[in-house]
């Protein structure tokens, strides 16, 4: 597994992990939308979630989220995923 963020690259379980747990507190706004699409049967599911979040209790930003989870070996995947606060 690799991961990236603002720049710097974590590569392996162990080293995303170690990152996530060093991040601060975000709370997410339970009213988010959320649009699914199934591509090629259930090979393939497109996720988009909009919505506000927090981050140590500050005021609510708004973000969209991206996944793309795909099928292996009868396990699912996170084979994409893209994350944005949507600023204007």
């Amino acid at each position: 597994s690799v991961a990236s963020f603002e720049r710097d690259e974590f590569v392996g379980p162990e080293s995303i992990m170690a990152k996530m747990q060093e991040l601060p507190l975000v709370q997410h706004d339970p009213n988010m939308a959320v649009d699914v699409q199934l591509i090629n049967g259930l090979d393939i599911v497109l996720i988009v979630l909009w919505g506000q979040m927090s981050i140590d209790g500050t005021n609510p930003m708004k973000f969209s989220q991206l996944f793309l989870i795909q099928k292996v070996n009868g396990s699912y995947i996170i084979g994409n995923q893209i994350f944005r606060l949507n600023y204007g």
